[in-house]
């Protein structure tokens, strides 16, 4: 992590901004050894780096939640419950993080199975 707030703080202000994700990929990395732990957080962040090339779109690209190795549930995710998702992770409430998702996707499966509703 200490490499990655070095590059953060030395490096990347002399370069401008570069990186055609969102989160950069510095944050990625930061984000995903938190998240994940050092071993698949930088196997995630050397992966992202190798995604972030010239031939690249680029675009949003959030770390996989705790448990996962692709970003998939965040598509299922409002934007509040995202923002209160990665404040969370952010203000170190990892725990606080997980119950956000964990509610959120229950409420998603609750609807999904109550089907549509008619009047």
């Amino acid at each position: 992590m200490a490499a990655v707030r070095g590059y953060q703080r030395w490096i990347s202000p002399l370069s401008g901004p570069r990186c055609k994700y969102y989160p950069t990929c510095s944050a990625y990395a930061l984000s995903a050894i938190n998240i994940h732990g050092a071993i698949k957080g930088l196997i995630l962040a050397v992966w992202r780096l190798a995604r972030c090339n010239p031939w690249s779109n680029g675009g949003l690209d959030y770390v996989p939640l705790k448990g996962q190795w692709r970003p998939g549930p965040s598509e299922r995710l409002t934007e509040t419950e995202l923002t209160a998702y990665w404040r969370a992770l952010d203000a170190g409430q990892n725990g606080k993080a997980n119950d956000i998702v964990e509610t959120a996707l229950a409420a998603r499966k609750a609807e999904a199975s109550a089907g549509p509703q008619h009047s």
